[in-house]
């Protein structure tokens, strides 16, 4: 996981052991034509101290064309813990798709043609707050890691 990786480098032991083990969608809430509302369920193995992420958004990218930008609500993860995590957010259709092209491109949407722009603040209870940015960060890379550690 990337924010294991980037803890560990700050010299937090312990974060290279955080797992995600499973990730579902609880719920889709259309909002218009250009927007809906997501809640997903994920899974959270966290043997370090609480976690506090926010400011989360991005951008999502198809074969490096933009579909649209997501942001995400505060998301508290519990120290020492397997937990269930629920995160809400929000997604955006870009502004230069058409609601044609959106239905055209869901229908046929592979997420090993997906990456992600991602920015979030990491705050450790007690401890370091950082402001992480990953640039072109494949799909398949999230879909892999909760595959692998869900069996």
């Amino acid at each position: 996981m990337l924010l294991a990786s980037v803890l560990l480098l700050a010299g937090c032991r312990d974060y290279r052991d955080i797992r995600v083990t499973s990730c579902s969608i609880e719920s889709l809430s259309p909002h218009g034509l250009r927007s809906a509302g997501i809640a997903l369920c994920v899974g959270v193995s966290n043997p370090a101290r609480e976690i506090r992420l926010s400011d989360m958004e991005g951008t999502v990218r198809l074969g490096g064309e933009a579909l649209g930008t997501f942001n995400a609500e505060p998301v508290v993860i519990p120290a020492k813990s397997f937990s269930e995590v629920d995160v809400d957010a929000q997604v955006h259709a870009d502004a230069s798709m058409s609601f044609m092209q959106a239905i055209s491109l869901f229908s046929r949407l592979d997420p090993k043609e997906c990456t992600v722009d991602i920015s979030l603040t990491v705050k450790i209870k007690g401890g370091l707050r950082k402001r992480l940015s990953f640039k072109n960060v494949p799909v398949m890379d999230f879909l892999r890691k909760v595959e692998y550690e869900s069996i």
